[in-house]
């Protein structure tokens, strides 16, 4: 009996993962990202991670043509900026990065013109980046930031929304999941970021039992995946019940 609930769990988690590494976010908590990952900032200057992050930077993996879940998530973080009483390009910076090698920082400009004016305040125009690069470091890059995202149609991309926080050193210490944050979850991550501190990702049942939905542009109910975890955690809980009904079955023909 064991043995087919152990079967069971695999079958059951292997499932629930192997969708997470199609389209969706992988938290590398502590990984430290290749500083080396060259990029063109929005006036064609080629800039390196290494150079750039020298303070807690959040990182929003976009891309600027995007039809759905990106100008909802821009539109989110230039909210919550306009909100906190950090300060953007001192306490620290934000990078929003395009995932399209096809897109160059003509129009990385335009959107970093646009989301400059949307946070209504005065920063310095180098706090948050507006970044393009080639195929070959996005596909490096996507990999080391745990972002998995899928080709749809000729110019569009299946993938998931999120801020994700480095530190100083460029260590991965926190996941944003969706297009709405709260203005003491980003102060707190920054505060953890430059103390090099990493945290799991609360809200991450939003990652875990919705799916973006392209033709409507909005977040779906999985139900697949909602159910497998439901019985993932119904076979747990009933292997585990077995095992300590097992233990006491022993311990009282011991006795």
């Amino acid at each position: 009996m064991k043995k087919i609930i152990l079967i069971l769990l695999l079958i059951i988690s292997n499932n629930l993962i192997s969708d997470d590494y199609e389209v969706g976010i992988n938290e590398n908590l502590n990984k430290i990202v290749n500083g080396n990952f060259k990029f063109f900032d929005s006036d064609s200057n080629v800039v390196y991670l290494k150079d750039i992050v020298d303070k807690p930077t959040i990182i929003s993996l976009v891309y600027y043509n995007c039809p759905g879940i990106c100008t909802p998530l821009l539109e989110g973080f230039a909210d919550v900026l306009s909100k906190t009483d950090l300060k953007l390009g001192k306490d620290f910076q934000a990078l929003s990065i395009s995932f399209d090698h096809n897109e160059k920082p003509t129009l990385a400009k335009r959107w970093q013109n646009t989301y400059h004016e949307a946070v209504g305040k005065d920063f310095p125009n180098d706090g948050w980046k507006f970044l393009t690069t080639d195929s070959i470091t996005i596909k490096k890059l996507t990999k080391e930031l745990g972002f998995y995202f899928k080709k749809e149609g000729a110019k569009d991309y299946l993938h998931a929304g999120a801020l994700i926080v480095l530190s100083p050193k460029r260590k991965i210490t926190r996941y944003h999941f969706g297009t709405d944050f709260l203005p003491f979850n980003i102060k707190m991550s920054v505060v953890e970021a430059n103390r090099e501190f990493s945290s799991p990702t609360i809200n991450k049942l939003l990652d875990l039992c919705f799916k973006y939905e392209p033709s409507g542009k909005k977040y779906v109910l999985n139900l697949t995946r909602i159910i497998g975890t439901v019985m993932l955690l119904t076979v747990g809980i009933f292997a585990t019940f077995l095992i300590v009904k097992d233990r006491s079955n022993k311990k009282g023909e011991a006795s």
